[in-house]
């Protein structure tokens, strides 16, 4: 993969020491002192620079300048209106967090079960795979907090659910599907994801059968 790109003002940077400190961070090393580099991301990047990684980061910024702020932009609510317009009348599918205005083509998203509840995200996750070769993220996208608001858990439920998961239970940890439409990608690929995703919301009764098979299985 690429690097990480970290924008920050240095005013507000205060510590002098490293946050992990390692190889290329010391100015000066004795045994009976030590000294940080004054620069600020020598200092944060220990160890042996990811060359190959920093690269691709290049070359993603680079694409990114080539396409243009303004077809990026377009491209995206092009996306966006096919995405709505695909799961629009689909009634077991329930957006997360769809009502802003400027959103990029970034979906989170569960899928109602028959009981008043949603199957599993995980679950999800391993059909889309398995079953439309989609790769999409399941959980609470290192947000658990704002997870909590967003899927309106209660103290009570919340204090249940942890002593659950500590408990070796995992199976009610609280969590959604997403994923995303990038610009570049070629419309057949957005349609097979749209399309992947509009199925199995429809007809997951008929793909989850072995799942849970292959969890009675494990169990």
């Amino acid at each position: 993969g690429a690097s990480g790109v970290l924008a920050v003002k240095k005013a507000i940077v205060t510590r002098r020491s490293p946050t992990a400190p390692g190889g290329g961070t010391v100015a000066f090393v004795s045994p009976w002192a030590h000294d940080y580099v004054g620069n600020l991301h020598e200092r944060e990047e220990a160890g042996t620079p990811n060359i190959l990684a920093d690269i691709r980061a290049a070359l993603a910024f680079a694409v990114k300048d080539a396409v243009g702020h303004e077809e990026i932009a377009a491209r995206e609510a092009a996306l966006d209106a096919r995405a709505m317009a695909a799961w629009a009348d689909v009634p077991g599918l329930e957006l997360l967090g769809i009502n802003a205005h400027h959103r990029l083509p970034t979906y989170s998203f569960l899928i109602r079960d028959d009981a008043g509840g949603h199957l599993h995200h995980q679950d999800v996750t391993r059909m889309l795979s398995d079953h439309f070769g989609i790769q999409a993220r399941g959980g609470c996208v290192c947000a658990g907090p704002f997870g909590h608001r967003l899927l309106g858990i209660s103290e009570g439920e919340s204090c249940a659910m942890r002593d659950a998961i500590l408990h070796g239970d995992d199976s009610g940890k609280p969590g959604w599907v997403r994923l995303s439409l990038h610009y570049a990608m070629e419309d057949a690929t957005v349609d097979a994801i749209l399309a992947g995703v509009r199925e199995l919301a429809l007809n997951w009764r008929e793909l989850v059968e072995g799942y849970e098979a292959l969890e009675m299985q494990e169990a």
